[in-house]
């Protein structure tokens, strides 16, 4: 992956992002595959133009997050999806996650990870943790930047 290939690029230089312990680094691995496969729910929940789908499109996105969500209370207490430790699980999903989190309720209403509910709190948790990294914050852009950008996946329409 790109992410492999920066690690070995600059090995020894930031936060290594693909664990030393072969089977952390086969977790990780898997976990990224898995995610992947299920990014279309949430661009089927912001890309939908027929409101009778929505009650569908969010019930699928639901239960999705619900499945990462549970991939990582699996691995570890968290906050990452390795414990303590930063990894590309976690450069993928949290900054996946931090854009729908901001896209979601502007263009469609929808919260993805509403608060208390216990399907999505260890990401909540993770997103939290992410989002507080210093790397994050001085390259996650504004939300205004995601809402120029992604107005045509949403067909152009605010909630």
């Amino acid at each position: 992956t790109a992410v492999e290939f920066v690690e070995e690029k600059f090995a020894g230089r930031g936060t290594p992002l693909m664990p030393s312990d072969p089977a952390d680094r086969a977790a990780v691995r898997n976990f990224i595959k898995r995610f992947n496969e299920g990014i279309p729910k949430y661009y089927r929940v912001l890309m939908n133009s027929d409101p009778a789908l929505d009650e569908e499109k969010i019930a699928d996105m639901r239960k999705e997050v619900a499945e990462i969500n549970a991939l990582y209370e699996k691995q570890s207490s968290g906050p990452y999806f390795l414990g303590e430790q930063f990894s590309a699980a976690d450069l993928n999903a949290i900054t996946f996650f931090a854009r729908f989190r901001i896209l979601l309720p502007f263009y469609r209403g929808v919260v993805p990870f509403p608060e208390g509910d216990a399907s999505s709190a260890r990401l909540l948790a993770a997103l939290e943790a992410g989002s507080k990294r210093p790397g994050f914050a001085a390259t996650f852009p504004e939300p205004e930047y995601f809402a120029a950008v992604y107005w045509s996946y949403a067909g152009g329409k605010l909630e």
